[in-house]
């Protein structure tokens, strides 16, 4: 594989301060993006169940003490 030796290169060298930094920052950005996501994907669901439950002041027939 031609691009072998430079991944061992990026392995084996230390970072900067500067970088470590930036990939911190492209990281929380990139979760961010995901959990903005799951939410939104999340939403419909939650709507659902809502929909589906009993308003609170409804007091069941039956109720087994």
């Amino acid at each position: 594989m031609p691009h072998h030796g430079y991944l061992l290169y990026q392995v084996e060298r230390a970072t900067t301060g500067a970088q470590r930094r930036a990939a911190d920052a492209q990281l929380g950005r990139l979760a961010a993006s995901l959990a903005g996501l799951c939410r939104s994907l999340a939403q419909p669901a939650r709507a659902l169940r809502r929909r589906s439950r009993p308003s609170p002041s409804v007091r069941p027939a039956c109720v087994h003490r």
